[in-house]
């Protein structure tokens, strides 16, 4: 059994099962949701695409690494539904960045921005690790800028076969294009806040 772990495509994924299947062997695609913490506990959550005899061949070295594995159907769909989770994870750093930015130009205390979003019912454990390191600027990489750009141009292929409209996520991956542009590819996708801050700067000077 190959299993592939990395955030690919689902066309990606059905060629290299292709490919597989005519060595008589079976695929797996096992991207997988969190990052450096999560995997140094053994609590990611994988995402599975693929027989389910095959991921129940596999389930206990799955089990190493994840604390909740998800069959999300054939191969690809595990591939698929990452990128629609990373999907909403760049939304939300975007839209967590311009907030606070907001929130700083008009002369308010950061902190009651996040302090707000912890208090409301879309309180996030993301806004008390990830959202409390970009009000210090902390952009210590746990998931590159650059790969998070990469998994958006993956977003929009998808996208685009499969008809649907993200007009958002468009607009997130410039966002992310011009960020790494701007030299930030190997800080932490949060850097995106330091790159508005800098247009933000040069738009009021």
């Amino acid at each position: 059994v190959l299993i592939d772990m990395s955030t690919v495509s689902p066309t990606t994924s059905r060629k290299l099962a292709a490919g597989v299947t005519t060595k008589r062997a079976e695929f797996l695609d096992a991207p997988v949701v969190g990052s450096k913490g999560p995997a140094t506990e053994g609590t990611l959550v994988i995402l599975v695409g693929g027989l389910p005899s095959t991921l129940e061949r596999c389930r206990p070295v799955l089990a190493a690494m994840g604390k909740t594995i998800i069959h999300a159907g054939g191969v690809g769909a595990g591939s698929a539904l990452k990128l629609a989770t990373n999907l909403m994870l760049a939304h939300l750093a975007a839209g967590f960045a311009e907030g606070l930015l907001l929130v700083q130009q008009a002369g308010l205390d950061p902190k009651r921005y996040l302090e707000v979003l912890e208090a409301s019912t879309f309180r996030s454990p993301w806004y008390q690790t990830k959202g409390a390191g970009m009000l210090k600027r902390d952009f210590s990489t746990h998931f590159a800028l650059k790969h998070m750009h990469k998994d958006l141009r993956l977003m929009n292929e998808l996208a685009q076969e499969t008809h649907t409209a993200v007009p958002i996520t468009k607009a997130i991956e410039r966002l992310f294009a011009e960020s790494e542009t701007a030299g930030l590819a190997e800080a932490d996708y949060s850097a995106i806040l330091g790159h508005l801050e800098l247009a933000s700067t040069e738009r009021s000077s």
